[in-house]
């Protein structure tokens, strides 16, 4: 066996490249494995995507439309052509379902070994909740003997044919802990990678004109303090929640604007709840944005309100930026931000508590710009692109047993 992984090829297995978290990390592993001396290949079992146009643009070799529907078993026999003439590679499919289960079956039927499954789905609520209740307007979630969850993350299908991948990628310590716990997966195979950002394309605004710069491109009014939250309009990112807040924070303070980054299927009914508030002038729904790294040195507290995570990239995104973090304590964010250091941890459905945190940060320029400090610098020493991607690195090197020993 060659003792490099000069130019060993990397399949990156999904079922379509579509805007979220997980898909942002396979962009992100794509150009910075690329850039070295990997030959990527992503393949999509439907369309590519946003992200997976994006990837194409870029010049990345993206095979999509390899299954016509969910059940199609010329699935199998396009993924076993592809995975037969490539045996030394390496299977890094993403926990899409039926990018867990065609993959599996068909690398292993193709003899191509080296296959490593990523899990980032999981509805993972946390260990230190209790007794959280369904919002007035859905269900959220129940409990487990040990963990907050809403269901759990493997279908039949995918327990079937864990035992075929080599490893599988956990996000953290309490993610990790969770998939051994409550899914059953083997701790032999767990390796824990954590998500990294670029903290390069994001920009601690330098000066308060700059941020006031910032603002005025975006239309903010004059003087007001910008609280943003970017993530998909979804049930469990709990947009109500973030709502509540900005109500009650509206009912004390005419400054602060309220924004909220993304698209998705709870876009109708959350400008209902604006409009049936009269917040329609404090709230701003700014949509799908390629510009995040401009939004958020517009802002200056940023905020996720989930009821599950594992570990997000738009925390992330926002403490490389500088920002001051307040977030829901579910999932692993504990393992992110320090509560009083590089944000603030709040309980999740509590919009009182949020807008309570809110108002502190808010009236308080100096812990606000403390904490983002802090949180950037945290960014840069441990959640970096580079440390996940050098985490990669090691893993492929260990399942294809070029690990020195």
């Amino acid at each position: 066996m060659a003792n490099s992984l000069d130019s060993k090829k990397i399949f990156i297995l999904v079922s379509s490249l579509v805007t979220g978290g997980a898909e942002v990390v396979v962009r992100t592993i794509a150009n910075g494995l690329s850039a070295s001396r990997f030959d990527i290949h992503i393949l999509c079992l439907y369309k590519p995507g946003r992200i997976g146009r994006e990837l194409i643009d870029s010049g990345f070799n993206v095979t999509s439309g390899i299954s016509s529907c969910k059940f199609d078993p010329c699935t199998f026999f396009r993924l076993f052509n592809i995975f037969s003439k490539n045996k030394d590679a390496v299977l890094l499919s993403l926990d899409h379902h039926n990018a867990i289960f065609w993959g599996a079956i068909a690398a292993k039927a193709a003899g191509l070994k080296n296959r490593i499954l990523s899990v980032h789905s999981t509805f993972l609520g946390g260990i230190r909740c209790s007794n959280i209740q369904g919002s007035k307007n859905r269900i959220l979630s129940v409990h487990s003997t040990r963990f907050l969850v809403s269901k759990k993350t493997f279908k039949f299908t995918d327990r079937l044919v864990m035992p075929l991948y080599k490893n599988v990628v956990a996000l953290s310590k309490m993610h990790a802990r969770y998939l051994a716990e409550e899914e059953k997966v083997d701790k032999r195979q767990l390796a824990i990678i954590n998500n990294g950002v670029n903290a390069n394309k994001f920009y601690p605004s330098d000066s308060e004109e700059s941020r006031r710069k910032s603002k005025r491109k975006l239309s903010i009014p004059e003087g007001n303090t910008t609280v943003t939250i970017v993530a998909a309009l979804r049930p469990e990112k709990n947009h109500d929640m973030f709502l509540d807040a900005a109500l009650l924070v509206a009912e004390k303070r005419k400054n602060i604007t309220f924004l909220i980054v993304g698209e998705g299927e709870e876009k109708a009914r959350l400008q209902t709840v604006v409009n049936k508030n009269l917040l329609e002038d404090r709230v701003i729904f700014m949509g799908n944005r390629n510009d995040i790294p401009e939004i958020l040195s517009a802002t200056d507290i940023s905020v996720l309100s989930s009821v599950w995570e594992i570990f997000p990239v738009t925390v992330l995104e926002a403490m490389a930026a500088g920002l001051p973090v307040i977030s829901t304590d579910v999932g692993s964010l504990s393992e992110i931000i320090r509560n009083d250091e590089e944000g603030i941890l709040i309980p999740p459905e509590d919009s009182a508590a949020l807008a309570k945190a809110i108002e502190r940060l808010a009236d308080n320029k100096e812990i606000r710009l403390d904490m983002g400090k802090r949180a950037r610098k945290k960014v840069l020493e441990k959640f970096s692109t580079e440390r996940m991607l050098s985490q990669y690195v090691k893993l492929f090197e260990k399942t294809l047993d070029l690990a020195p020993h």
